[in-house]
C-alpha cells in the first residue's frame, strides 16, 4: 500500500540477506529478484526450531563484552554456563536470534532434542519453539 512502517526485527534477517546479494546482483544484473524470492520460499517452507533446542556458544577467545553479555543472556534464558561455553535454550527473542550470527566463528552448536531427532527420522513434524506467526510473516 505504500506506507512505510516498523514492522520489527524479523525483517531486519531478511535485509542483512538482501544487503549481501550487492555482487551477485553486479555480476548478475537482475538476479535480485529471483535470489529473493527463493530465499523468502526457503524461510517460509523451513521447519520450526523443535522445543528444547539450545545454541552453545564457546566463551574462550571470546572478549570480556562478548563473554559478559552471553553469560547474562543465557542466565536471563535460563540457560546455562560453564568456564567453557554458555548454554541458550532457544525462544523467538531478537536477542537470541542475532547469536548464531553474531558467534557464527566461534564453533555455535546447537543442540537438538535426541525426541526430536527421532521424530523428524520418522516423518513426524516435533512440537515447536512457540512463535508470534504475526511477527514472523514475510511480506511480498
Amino acid at each position: 500500500d505504500g506506507v512505510w512502517k516498523e514492522v520489527g526485527w524479523p525483517y531486519s534477517i531478511v535485509g542483512a540477506y538482501v544487503r549481501g546479494l550487492w555482487r551477485q546482483e553486479i555480476e548478475t544484473p537482475g538476479v535480485y529478484k529471483r535470489l529473493i524470492g527463493e530465499y523468502r520460499n526457503a524461510v517460509q517452507a523451513a521447519p520450526a526450531v523443535p522445543a528444547g533446542t539450545a545454541v552453545v556458544v564457546p566463551l574462550t577467545g571470546l572478549d570480556e563484552g562478548a563473554r559478559e553479555a552471553l553469560v547474562k543472556l543465557a542466565n536471563e534464558a535460563g540457560g546455562s554456563v560453564t568456564v567453557e561455553a554458555a548454554r541458550i535454550p532457544w525462544v523467538m527473542s531478537e536477542e537470541i536470534a542475532r547469536v548464531p550470527l553474531f558467534f557464527s566463528g566461534q564453533d555455535v552448536r546447537w543442540e537438538v532434542p535426541e525426541r526430536a531427532i527421532q521424530e523428524a527420522d520418522h516423518g513426524v513434524e516435533s512440537e515447536a519453539v512457540p512463535l508470534e506467526q504475526e511477527e514472523m510473516e514475510f511480506g511480498r
